[in-house]
């Protein structure tokens, strides 16, 4: 299924293994991706191979840029990741793959998020820089790019102590986050949607201050990850009400489309909440 995936990859010492050694290699009792996995869980219809292949941590160096590049729309950044010496075995794994659902998608990239703990430094190092290439040629107003990049970067940090003291200007902070959450919430959007997006949000923080009107602009990634950083001080309960709110603002249907879904499992790490899988009780 995965025949030449690697072809160019034989000196690289992060990803030596053919894929049908890997598959060989994950049918260890112990292995994830040989347990049974309930109906509904949206990677149960996916084959046994590929479940194996997309959790052996060797490939996440493929796998990752791979299914962050997997929308139609994205396919063409591929000639910009590492000079376009992966371009062959990331297109060999959309060939492999098919049609997955949105949903497929972003279980798989969980999945291969988690497994990057288990490699070693330098092949860390040498991912970060493969998915820094993704995101910076998809630009700062890709937020799912952007939001990958960012939950790798959190998994391969050691864990820091979450600093608790004041911080100026506390409202205009949470202001700034959910009117940021509000505005992108659909990519470009500035409209009476997004007015609507922003009053929901900010209701569910009670009685902070008046909501008010949104600013003009649309604004970029770097805008959000500087507004959670002055967050994260913040106690517990503040910061998961915050979550709760940014959630409320980022989805007005029943479920939560790929570039939200993606956001709020950012938002979730950074304001150091559970890890976010499915829909807020909004």
């Amino acid at each position: 299924m995965f025949k030449n995936l690697f072809r160019d990859r034989a000196s690289r010492r992060s990803v030596k293994r053919s894929p049908a050694n890997v598959a060989r290699a994950h049918s260890h009792p112990n292995s994830g991706a040989e347990e049974s996995l309930p109906a509904e869980h949206p990677l149960g219809p996916l084959p046994t191979a590929i479940m194996a292949f997309f959790n052996d941590p060797a490939a996440a160096i493929v796998t990752m840029p791979a299914l962050m590049l997997f929308p139609e729309g994205q396919r063409a950044l591929v000639t910009h990741v590492h000079n376009g010496r992966l371009q062959e075995p990331i297109e060999g794994i959309w060939h492999a793959v098919g049609d997955v659902t949105n949903e497929q998608r972003l279980a798989l990239l969980d999945l291969v998020l988690e497994t990057t703990q288990r490699l070693d430094r330098s092949s860390q190092i040498e991912l970060m820089s493969v998915v820094d290439d993704v995101a910076d040629s998809a630009g700062d107003l890709a937020w799912q790019e952007q939001a990958w990049r960012g939950l790798l970067r959190a998994k391969l940090s050691k864990p820091s102590r979450r600093a608790h003291s004041r911080i100026r200007n506390i409202k205009d902070a949470i202001r700034e986050l959910v009117e940021l959450i509000s505005i992108s919430a659909i990519v470009g959007e500035r409209n009476s949607l997004a007015e609507v997006r922003f009053q929901r949000g900010w209701n569910r923080l009670g009685s902070l201050c008046p909501a008010g009107a949104l600013p003009a602009e649309v604004l970029a990634w770097g805008d959000l990850e500087e507004v959670l950083h002055k967050l994260t001080s913040l106690a517990k309960e503040q910061r998961q009400q915050i979550f709760v709110a940014c959630l409320t603002a980022l989805h007005m249907e029943k479920q939560l489309d790929a570039t939200q879904a993606s956001v709020a499992r950012y938002i979730a790490n950074q304001l150091g909440q559970p890890p976010f899988q499915g829909l807020p009780n909004c």
